[in-house]
């Protein structure tokens, strides 16, 4: 089961409304285990049920609801005026989601946004900011031993990287899912750049557009990058090294 698919399942449970026994949503819930941006999304939307329901239960049900049910109000018969009370508990619930949607739409995006090389070179620079917790998993200095694993897996990983790269030195590997698709991050130490270069790889079908084949260098947050493609993928350098000594590291 995919990360979209276990989303699909799991946004018909509610909070607290978990029936583990259901083969489904039990393999949903194994998939979090293995996929920690899953696990985080899950997390929010539960949060966000548990919100919802609190404020939906302080707006009071008004006390005649069952008797003008029972005589079947009809659409044109004037609405009674709302307590000052019951604006309240709506507005508070309105603020609620407009914050979260403002602490959500960065996951969001990078979830669904356009699927474009600037969108993934903009992400992947914002996921190395704000979004890797420094953990891989694989650590490692051989990249041979990297490869090997990369290309084990379950849906094999093949890697195409520059020669200067490949001979370097290096801290490990990382997946992580973009638009559906798997990324792969691979953290080089080349002597020519004095500093790490983050190389991350994506499929080329998970793209709308092709960067080419010779690396297009731009400044991205507090990066210098580089971004081309390869067979059936595409790789992003992100450095802080200098733009010439990442240039000739690729």
């Amino acid at each position: 089961m995919n990360s979209l698919e276990a989303k699909f399942i799991l946004e018909a449970c509610r909070s607290g409304d978990l029936d583990a026994s259901d083969p489904k949503i039990a393999e949903a819930l194994q998939a979090m285990e293995s996929d920690p941006e899953l696990a985080q999304w899950f997390a929010a939307s539960q949060e966000l049920d548990r919100a919802v329901a609190t404020k939906l239960k302080a707006v009071p049900v008004p006390s005649d609801l069952a008797r003008r049910i029972r005589a079947g109000e009809t659409a044109t018969t004037a609405p009674r005026r709302w307590r000052r009370r019951e604006w309240l508990a709506l507005a508070a619930l309105l603020v609620l989601l407009a914050a979260l949607a403002a602490l959500w739409w960065p996951a969001l995006k990078f979830q669904f946004g356009p699927a474009n090389f600037a969108a993934f070179r903009s992400d992947m620079a914002d996921f190395m900011d704000q979004r890797w917790d420094h953990t891989f998993d694989l650590s490692d200095s051989d990249f041979a031993k990297i490869r090997g694993w990369l290309e084990s897996r379950t849906e094999p990983i093949k890697v195409d990287i520059p020669l200067t790269l490949a001979a370097s030195r290096t801290y490990g590997c990382k997946t992580l899912k973009w638009h559906g698709a798997t990324a792969t991050l691979i953290c080089f130490v080349p002597e020519k750049a004095g500093t790490v270069v983050h190389i991350l790889v994506v499929d080329r079908r998970a793209l709308t557009n092709d960067p080419g084949k010779d690396p297009l260098l731009a400044r991205v947050a507090d990066w210098n990058s580089a971004i081309w493609s390869r067979g059936d993928k595409v790789y992003l350098a992100l450095t802080t090294a200098e733009a010439g000594k990442l240039n000739g590291c690729l």
